[in-house]
């Protein structure tokens, strides 16, 4: 599976109603000290983040994951490679600016599982701080750029990581994860 883009996966009130979920102070965010759960990386820098996590080990782990899965319904209608799969996790990501960050950094290179599965990244807002895709020698092989609507979907085994907005105060990106 090539890492594949999708601009204006949802409609732009279903947009605009993830957006002001994701910036009210209804959605409970948690502080973490670092991007990823494992500190086994070998490129890259950790950073913390916010995040929100809506399903982890197939369960619901939250009372606003109804509002997600219009997200999950249009993907899997789309894919026919996930009707076979379960979505094991999703989770909102948020960093925000880190202007420590030098223009060639990023956050720490990963896969998202050991066992294979597909991941989608969802933007939730117009920002800066690329999602860098990389080849096994630690290249840059692609770069996709946050905006919103956006949805990028790749097979959970190709090397990847984010990186800091710059310009803008956040960067916000829901993961799905399906093995």
């Amino acid at each position: 599976m090539k890492i594949k883009v999708i601009d204006n996966f949802l409609s732009s009130v279903y947009m605009d109603h993830i957006e002001d979920l994701i910036t009210s102070s209804t959605l409970p965010l948690y502080y973490n000290t670092s991007t990823l759960y494992s500190e086994e990386y070998k490129k890259g820098r950790e950073s913390p983040q916010f995040t929100h996590t809506f399903i982890a080990d197939e369960k619901n782990h939250s009372s606003f994951t109804s509002h997600i899965e219009p997200i999950v319904f249009n993907f899997v209608a789309r894919t026919e490679a996930l009707r076979s799969k379960k979505l094991v996790r999703c989770k909102l990501n948020l960093n925000y600016r880190d202007v420590s960050f030098a223009d060639d950094e990023y956050f720490a290179v990963h896969t998202d599982f050991a066992e294979k599965g597909v991941t989608a990244l969802y933007y939730v807002n117009d920002t800066d701080g690329d999602t860098l895709f990389f080849n096994d020698k630690y290249e840059i092989i692609k770069s996709v750029s946050p905006k919103k609507g956006r949805l990028v979907y790749f097979d959970n085994q190709i090397l990847h990581a984010g990186s800091p907005p710059k310009q803008n105060m956040y960067r916000s990106v829901i993961n799905f994860n399906w093995i």
